[in-house]
């Protein structure tokens, strides 16, 4: 379950308590600090996409990553 830290729509206790409510199939409650409600919709960085991957059963790269806010800025770091 992934959350974000700054999400006035469902605050991070309301989303710890959803996830308690839903039991075992939730594996993991994965923090994302200083994002919004729409961050999930909006976002363009690596550490979303890298963490997205690794849910999935994909290897997360252990590169350290950067938020990137635009392609232009992912492009000229990739």
């Amino acid at each position: 379950m992934y959350v974000a830290g700054d999400d006035m729509f469902c605050p991070a206790e309301q989303a710890q308590w959803t996830a308690d409510q839903i039991g075992e199939a939730v594996k993991e409650v994965r923090m994302f600090d200083g994002q919004d409600h729409g961050y999930f919709t909006y976002s363009l960085d690596m550490v979303l996409m890298e963490s997205l991957l690794f849910s999935l059963g994909k290897v997360e790269k252990t590169r350290k990553t950067k938020f990137h806010h635009s392609w232009e800025d992912w492009e000229e770091n990739n």
